[in-house]
């Protein structure tokens, strides 16, 4: 009969003769057997354990020391750059030390400078009024000491008919008037202090002389010298007029202050204007600027037909009058100019025809050379300077 149960080496098989089928269950677990390779088993795994133990324990050493130099590493970065920080601020600080410095000392210059024009504007106002004060005393004492000459210079009264005798050789005799020896003496002194009255009220308001040409050569009355002559009884005696010689030096001193003062008056001289006009029915645009420094005068004008606007810059001093540029510029379509380069401007303005021909080179801008041209001297007047160069 077929057995209910097999046994082999490896697997136990149960095989019910009814029922559910057959289940294989290994041997081992069914009847384990203890071997002898356990003992080392366990050791081997034990020692394994403890080398993994080791590895981790080293792997961890390591990350410990990983994270510790990155720490490190980034407090000694935080340490670098707030050294930087720190270095960069003390820069900027040093810096702006330094601009404040500078500006206190600009500031400081600029008020000694400032000080040290007022001082020398004051030094040379009061040295003005010296030496204007100056010059009205020499004036005054040269008045009086013409006048002390004058007085002395007249001869005594004589009861004699005087008669005169003019001398034409002499060039100062038609320069001055002959009085009578024998006139009054409060007249010839009223005259002489008509004439000093006259020259010191000149010398006091040269504003009134603006306009007014200077005339140095005075006919002033002279008392004649007297020289008796030996003539028949019933005819007079004749006397010679010799004319005294008066030095004009009060009227240079005067020339020479006023033309002083007009100096004065030119170097101090400041203004700005400015004017235009722009007439759209007539066609009429002009423009004026013009400022005055001083004996530098700087300025420009600029018109314009309603084809062209031309603008000239011009300068004036002490050297003259000066144009510095001129600028010719077209104004819509304008005239166009034909193949030889040129081109005719017809124009009527209040009902007067004119025209001219440009060319090519006028329209485009253009510098000069400055052109010097003489200027009179100063004059004891007040005169500006024309576009043209002519005072007016």
């Amino acid at each position: 009969p077929r057995p209910i149960e097999q046994h082999d080496a490896q697997t136990f098989v149960r095989r019910p003769a009814e029922g559910a089928p057959s289940q294989t269950i290994p041997f081992s677990k069914v009847n384990p057997v203890p071997t002898r390779a356990s003992a080392q088993e366990e050791q081997e795994n034990l020692r394994f354990d403890q080398e993994n133990l080791r590895i981790q324990q080293a792997q961890q050493a390591q990350v410990d020391s990983l994270r510790l130099q990155q720490a490190q590493s980034a407090e000694q970065f935080d340490q670098q750059n707030r050294s930087i920080l720190k270095s960069q601020r003390s820069r900027q600080e040093n810096l702006r030390f330094q601009d404040n410095l500078q500006q206190q000392q600009q500031q400081q210059q600029h008020q000694l400078q400032l000080q040290q024009q007022q001082q020398q504007q004051q030094q040379q106002l009061f040295e003005q009024q010296n030496t204007r004060a100056l010059q009205s005393q020499q004036v005054r004492q040269e008045n009086l000491r013409t006048q002390d000459n004058f007085q002395q210079q007249q001869p005594q009264q004589q009861q004699v008919a005087p008669q005169f005798q003019a001398q034409p050789e002499d060039p100062a005799s038609g320069l001055f008037d002959v009085v009578p020896v024998n006139t009054p003496a409060p007249a010839a002194r009223a005259a002489a202090h008509k004439v000093h009255r006259g020259r010191a009220r000149h010398q006091e308001e040269p504003e009134q002389q603006v306009g007014r040409a200077r005339q140095h050569s005075r006919r002033l009355p002279i008392a004649a010298a007297v020289a008796p002559t030996v003539a028949p009884a019933a005819t007079p005696a004749a006397f010679g007029a010799t004319p005294i010689r008066v030095a004009d030096d009060d009227a240079r001193t005067g020339s020479l202050s006023e033309e002083q003062e007009a100096r004065e008056q030119a170097e101090n001289a400041h203004y700005t204007f400015a004017s235009a006009i722009d007439d759209k029915l007539t066609d009429n645009a002009q423009v004026r600027q013009e400022t005055r420094d001083g004996l530098n005068l700087a300025g420009l004008y600029s018109y314009s037909d309603g084809f062209f606007r031309r603008t000239v810059h011009y300068e004036a001093d002490e050297n003259g009058y000066r144009v510095t540029k001129e600028e010719v510029e077209p104004l819509g379509d304008g005239p166009q100019p034909d193949p030889a380069g040129t081109a005719d401007v017809r124009a009527q303005i209040s009902g007067t025809d004119f025209g001219y021909r440009i060319t090519a080179d006028d329209i485009r801008e253009k510098t000069k050379e400055p052109v010097k041209e003489a200027v009179a001297a100063v004059e004891p007047q007040q005169h500006r300077f024309a576009p043209r160069g002519e005072r007016v």
